[in-house]
């Protein structure tokens, strides 16, 4: 029994996945003897890693080899099968619960990230309550003792702020589907009042999360600026984003904002940290745009760096990467007079979107029909493009608008329309 009267491990068995009788839930020998929250039997076997599964580590390995090449959908299995059974201490388990969040993020599975993210999150905040109720409630134990707990409570707020910043990510994957400028500008209040208070070696997901919000709301300067401070938080003090995604948004707004030496020195910069085929083909992304937006356009380059991503995009399978890889893809080989590879680019992004049914659904038909409308605009200024390619893109974009009105009847085209050569 804890000391308000409750039975702590049927508490803790209410919060699914990360909490398990069998593993340590303290992290310092002093929180255990102080609530003699387990025996010290069981305290000290998690400690020296007695495994209850071997298949635990091996599986947890698995998922994090899997999430580092995008194949989050097999990323998930390996973390559902190892939360199902025994094993792992405590914080491993909550650490495989994240992942299994971010995995389920990446498929477009909202609602579940969400319950892992909350799962997670109440469990370290009821580690947090613990802690205070102890020191609140006990006298006589000395500075030794009042070091580990303080000790243990600053890693454990830090983890609760990490987790904090994923589940704004989980929330703008939400807002990205329709761009409601109310709610956006509801999270942007939110987000500015989490910053407050908050550690300079923890603002970094935050600050891009902000600044990635105002450029929603099309307040280009403001967006820019703040991804750059979070840029230079994340090289300093680290991230909860790989420091690759603050680089690629520096690259993003400061294309936007016409600063393209800026652009090609950040992606540089991007080209020596990004190793895994995410990291590439979101580089290789970004400097398409920068070659078709610089004048004169530098469409050989941008057909070279197409090229690239054909031959590395099979890796990828997650439907958001691939939905802007083929839209970029489609657009420099039709600024090369390469029609056929320009459909067949385009005809992909029809597939992705039309076809996908997960929580990303509205999203892909949003990005997919401002790609077929800067498709359009570029074959309608091409006086060489044969009226049945324009016809094929025609059909494709009334395709697109057709799914994506019938999607929300309230949301009009003509504000997708608007966001178009983003």
């Amino acid at each position: 029994m804890d000391k308000t009267g409750g039975d702590t491990n049927h508490q803790m068995s209410r919060i699914p996945l990360v909490c398990n009788k069998d593993i340590e839930p303290g992290g310092s020998m002093y929180f255990i003897y102080r609530t003699q929250y387990l025996p010290l039997g069981d305290y000290m076997r998690s400690k020296i890693k007695i495994p209850e599964n071997p298949q635990f580590a091996s599986l947890i390995a698995k998922a994090g080899s899997d999430r580092y090449d995008d194949r989050y959908a097999d990323a998930a299995y390996s973390y559902e099968r190892a939360l199902a059974g025994p094993g792992g201490t405590e914080d491993e388990r909550l650490e495989a619960t994240v992942g299994l969040g971010r995995c389920y993020l990446f498929l477009g599975k909202i609602s579940w990230a969400t319950e892992c993210f909350g799962t997670a999150y109440k469990a370290i905040k009821y580690k947090i309550s613990k802690i205070d109720q102890v020191n609140n409630t006990s006298t006589g134990y000395d500075r030794h003792e009042c070091i580990i707990s303080g000790h243990e409570k600053s890693a454990l707020i830090s983890k609760a702020n990490h987790i904090s910043s994923i589940e704004m990510q989980n929330l703008r994957a939400l807002r990205e589907a329709d761009l409601d400028s109310l709610k956006m500008r509801t999270q942007l209040s939110e987000i500015e009042n989490r910053l407050v208070g908050l550690h300079e070696t923890q603002k970094a997901s935050l600050l891009l999360e902000k600044a990635i919000l105002l450029f929603y709301l099309e307040d280009y300067d403001k967006a820019l600026d703040i991804a750059e401070e979070s840029y230079s938080v994340a090289k300093l003090h680290g991230s909860d984003y790989p420091r690759q995604y603050h680089a690629m948004m520096v690259a993003r707004y400061s294309r936007k904002a016409g600063n393209y030496d800026r652009t090609r020195e950040v992606l540089d910069d991007y080209r020596v940290q990004g190793s895994s085929p995410y990291s590439k083909v979101q580089m290789w992304i970004e400097q398409i745009r920068l070659f078709l937006e610089v004048q004169p356009p530098k469409i050989q380059e941008a057909v070279v760096v197409a090229d690239n991503i054909s031959h590395n995009l099979g890796a990828l399978t997650t439907s958001r990467i691939r939905t802007e890889a083929f839209c970029e893809m489609g657009k420099s080989y039709l600024s090369a007079k390469m029609y056929n590879k320009g459909i067949d680019a385009l005809c992909q992004v029809r597939e992705i979107s039309l076809n996908d049914h997960t929580d990303h659904r509205r999203y892909l038909l949003r990005k997919g029909l401002e790609c077929l409308t800067d498709c359009k605009r570029i074959s309608d200024m091409d006086s060489d493009v044969s009226p049945k390619i324009s016809r094929q893109i025609a059909q494709l974009n009334d395709e697109l608008e057709n799914a994506y009105g019938s999607s929300d009847p309230e949301k009009t085209i003509r504000d997708v329309k608007r966001t178009a050569g983003r």
